[in-house]
C-alpha cells in the first residue's frame, strides 16, 4: 500500500505543474483505434463512457476500468461497505451498452459516487476518487458467465472547487487501484486487480484538465 500511496503523492505534485499551463478544458479524445463494443455472450457494452449521448472517441470521458459481478447491481454496489468512504455525488456521464443484443443499444447515465463532493473548495481535500457505474433499466445485466454485473470508470478529480489552483482530472489507473484496494478491505470480498484486457490503454497524456494514465486492463470486483 506504501509504493500506491506514494504514487499518489507523486502525480498530485507532478500534474499540478503540468496543468497549469495546460489552458482551457475541452472534450477528451480517445486513442485512435481503442473504442470498440465488447461482448460477453448476449451482452455487449462500449469500453468508454461518454460526455455526451453520442458514440465518439472525441467525445469520451474515461476508460472503462471496473467490472461488478456475482450478484451485482449499481445500488448493491453503492451500498456496500465502500459508501461511506465514496459518500458524495458527482457530474453525470454517460454509458451505452446492451442487455441482450438481440433487443438493442439504451444509454445509462450515473454521476457515480466520490469521496469528497467538491475537492479544493475552502475546508475541504484537494482531491477526490470517483468513480461510476452502468447497467440498463432494471440497474443490472446478466449472463451465464458473470451472473448480475455492472460496469464502470475511475478517476481522481483535483482542485474542481479551486479559486487558485488548476483544476484536473485523470490518473484513472491510480484511482482503480485504491478502489481495489478499498472493496477488499472494506467489504471482505474479492478483487482482482487488472483482470482483463477492455483494449482501451490510454498511455500518460495531457490533454487539458484530462490527464490520461490506464493500462487498458479492467479490475473486476466479487459482490457476492
Amino acid at each position: 500500500m506504501r509504493s500506491m500511496r506514494t504514487r499518489a503523492l507523486i502525480a498530485l505534485v507532478t500534474v499540478g505543474a503540468l496543468c497549469a499551463s495546460a489552458g482551457v478544458a475541452y472534450a477528451a479524445t480517445a486513442r485512435s483505434g481503442n473504442l470498440t463494443t465488447l461482448y460477453i455472450h448476449e451482452d455487449a457494452f462500449r469500453n468508454y463512457d461518454f460526455t455526451e449521448r453520442t458514440v465518439s472517441r472525441t467525445r469520451v470521458d474515461w476508460t472503462v476500468a471496473l467490472m461488478f459481478w456475482n450478484n451485482a447491481s449499481i445500488n448493491r454496489v453503492k451500498n456496500s461497505a465502500i459508501g461511506p468512504l465514496y459518500d458524495q455525488t458527482g457530474g453525470t456521464m454517460h454509458g451505452r451498452l446492451s442487455d441482450n443484443t438481440n433487443s438493442g443499444y439504451v444509454w445509462d447515465d450515473d454521476g457515480g459516487r466520490k469521496t469528497t463532493k467538491c475537492p479544493g473548495a475552502p475546508f475541504q481535500p484537494r482531491n477526490a476518487r470517483h468513480y461510476r457505474i452502468y447497467a440498463d433499466g432494471d440497474d443490472r445485466l446478466y449472463n451465464l458467465s458473470w451472473g448480475y454485473w455492472v460496469y464502470g470508470s475511475t478517476h481522481w478529480d483535483m482542485d474542481e472547487c479551486s479559486l487558485s489552483n488548476p483544476a484536473w482530472f485523470g490518473y484513472s489507473e491510480n484511482a482503480e487501484e485504491w478502489l481495489v484496494y478499498d472493496w477488499v478491505n472494506r467489504t471482505g470480498r474479492g478483487a482482482a486487480n487488472d483482470w482483463a484486457s477492455f483494449y482501451n490503454n490510454e498511455p500518460f497524456r495531457v490533454a487539458g484538465d484530462h490527464i490520461w494514465d490506464s493500462n487498458g486492463y479492467a479490475s473486476a470486483f466479487n459482490v457476492g
